[in-house]
């Protein structure tokens, strides 16, 4: 009884979304609305923003995919270090392990301003670098990488390595042959999930991204709704924007679950 009350309350937003991207308020002295897809029409136009939605779900993959090449291996990394430490009985492992925690604690905005402060302290020059929104995104995704791929590390069967150590094979071997292989899912989820948290971010990204050539899909949203409302097709036009990114962040998690281990309820 209680799992269809929240399927509604889950659902309800996104349907709400894709709705009003579809009603275009008609002008007169009596409220009403038409079907249409006008909204979808200007949005991907461009008409009411600096960039098209396409031109913005470009821009927000392009993000993805760089925050993927660098989180995943910096997430790897990071996990295999706590994973050792543990099993050496180190007392820093803990430590560690909360600490990668640390930039889900701080939220989006304070992240992008703290990059900001320092891109400024450094050289103003990296302020205008395409690549620099993509940073709070690494940083953002890099301890969802750890969480999915950490409780993975910790259930593969260390006879297996000690086996490879004893038949001599190399580090690189054991990497390529061992443990990537066992770790097939976690990786291939953990990697989806990092797009999925860079294509989603707005807080960082609304701070750093000041040109209009290298909006993301959420900053696009915010700059048409930050358009006067006495145009009809404003509205529709940022729920368009919103859907788009909707529908690609629900694929992204549909294809996770297809690679998700079975008993991995609780993961992300």
């Amino acid at each position: 009884m209680v799992l269809i009350p929240a399927l509604i309350f889950c659902l309800s937003p996104l349907i709400a979304v894709i709705r009003a991207s579809l009603r275009v308020a008609e002008r007169g002295t009596v409220i009403s609305h038409r079907w249409t897809l006008d909204g979808w029409q200007s949005a991907i136009s461009g008409d009411y923003a600096y960039l098209s939605i396409i031109d913005g779900l470009l821009n927000s993959l392009g993000y993805a995919a760089l925050t993927l090449v660098i989180a995943l291996p910096l997430g790897w990394s990071l996990s295999s270090g706590i994973h050792l430490l543990e099993k050496r009985g180190s007392h820093w492992a803990k430590p560690l392990d909360i600490l990668t925690m640390l930039p889900l604690a701080i939220s989006g905005v304070m992240l992008g301003l703290g990059i900001l402060l320092g891109i400024i302290r450094i050289s103003p020059v990296f302020f205008t670098m395409w690549w620099m929104p993509a940073v709070p995104h690494i940083m953002l995704a890099t301890p969802f990488v750890v969480r999915l791929l950490l409780p993975a590390m910790r259930r593969q069967d260390p006879a297996l390595i000690e086996t490879a150590q004893v038949l001599a094979l190399s580090r690189w071997h054991i990497l390529t042959k061992i443990r990537i292989p066992l770790l097939r899912g976690p990786l291939i989820v953990a990697g989806i999930i990092a797009i999925a948290m860079s294509m989603g971010e707005f807080g960082a990204s609304w701070i750093l991204v000041r040109t209009g050539a290298w909006d993301t899909l959420p900053v696009l949203v915010d700059q048409l709704m930050a358009r006067p409302g006495f145009d009809p097709l404003v509205k529709p036009t940022a729920m368009a924007a919103a859907s788009l990114l909707m529908f690609t962040t629900l694929v992204l998690f549909l294809l996770a679950e297809r690679f998700r281990a079975d008993g991995d309820g609780g993961m992300f």
